[in-house]
């Protein structure tokens, strides 16, 4: 059980770090715009893609190394979703 534990740990803390990378890249590009309530939306939107990987069909040792991309991608998907709908600075 402790095992599983430890397993099951280790892989959620590896898709914290892949899902909470592109926020970081983000923020650093654009000198803080990526907003902080973003992040914890961006870590869950990560684990919770990551964990539909395996729970889709792939739970082989394929897909549990393609749900830390999906992880990033799923990240990344609601960092553009916001950026492109919120309204420009300045515009009227």
């Amino acid at each position: 059980m402790a095992f599983t534990l430890v397993f099951l740990s280790l892989f959620a803390l590896g898709w914290l770090c892949a899902a909470i990378l592109p926020w970081l890249v983000l923020s650093i590009a654009t000198h803080g715009e990526a907003g902080l309530p973003m992040l914890p939306l961006c870590l869950l939107t990560g684990v919770v893609a990551a964990l539909a990987v395996p729970l889709l069909g792939a739970d082989g040792a394929t897909g549990l190394w393609a749900s830390f991309p999906v992880a990033a991608g799923a990240s990344t998907l609601l960092l553009a979703a916001r950026r492109f709908t919120r309204p420009r600075r300045g515009a009227s």
